[in-house]
């Protein structure tokens, strides 16, 4: 995508920047299931799913808008479903 000259193109929150590759980290079998041996706080999500490794520099590279960043993809879905818990919620009575 290019933006006309001085202006940066609009990138959506969900996209991947080139900076943001991080290489695979080694899987190990635990508790029934895979994990990664240095496995963080966010590579899995509330139901226990171990999730691919990306890495947290957004802004910084080229954007790559056919690549999903998937750690900004589930806070971007976890925050609608919050917005949409709370415009669905009943009425006190």
């Amino acid at each position: 995508m290019t933006a006309p000259a001085g202006k940066l193109p609009v990138v959506p929150y969900i996209a991947c920047w080139s900076s943001e590759h991080r290489p695979q980290g080694t899987l190990v079998v635990r508790g029934g299931g895979i994990a990664y041996v240095d496995e963080g706080p966010y590579e899995r999500d509330d139901l226990g799913v171990l999730w691919k490794r990306v890495g947290l520099s957004p802004g910084k590279g080229r954007p790559e808008f056919g690549n999903v960043h998937f750690l900004r993809q589930r806070h971007a879905i976890s925050a609608m479903s919050k917005r949409a818990a709370v415009r669905n919620a009943p009425e006190p009575s």
